[in-house]
């Protein structure tokens, strides 16, 4: 199997510049979903030759509370709360060695943080490491589940 991904941000309707962390994230992640489905004997870059290839394109969108919350956050150091949201969508599309597409699968998720100062004390300064991973890992493991059930893997 051969795995080719994709990723795009937007925010406000417009592509935004991917941070390389976010990418290699996401890029790691969902490789490391196919090589611990324990299903494939390799799992190769999109370069090289496999009997099945795997198209993986994610897309993120990114909202954010109103900027007059977001100014009110600011001004009172946090009492006011803020929040952001995070909607990831992977469409996943596995073809065979000729191009013939076998099947298709969309899968979403969505991560909401929420900034405010009483939070600081069960939550501190950043979200918990490896929620983004493990959102796009879980979304590839849809994806094997589903393709299981259809009998292409």
């Amino acid at each position: 199997m051969s795995i080719a991904f994709q990723m795009a941000v937007a925010e406000a309707g417009e592509d935004v510049p991917i941070l390389p962390r976010d990418r290699v994230v996401a890029y790691n992640a969902t490789h490391l979903a196919y090589h611990g489905a324990e299903r494939f004997t390799n799992v190769r870059p999109a370069s090289e030759l496999a009997d099945l290839r795997v198209n993986a394109r994610l897309s993120a969108r990114r909202a954010r509370s109103a900027r007059a919350l977001r100014l009110a956050h600011a001004l009172t150091l946090g009492l006011v709360p803020a929040w952001e949201r995070h909607e990831w969508t992977l469409v996943t599309t596995v073809t065979e060695q000729g191009g013939k597409q076998l099947a298709r699968f969309e899968h979403s998720e969505a991560i909401v943080t929420w900034h405010q100062l009483l939070l600081t004390l069960a939550y501190p300064f950043a979200p918990p490491p490896g929620v983004a991973a493990r959102c796009v890992l879980d979304l590839n493991r849809s994806a094997i589940q589903q393709g299981v059930a259809k009998g292409i893997f």
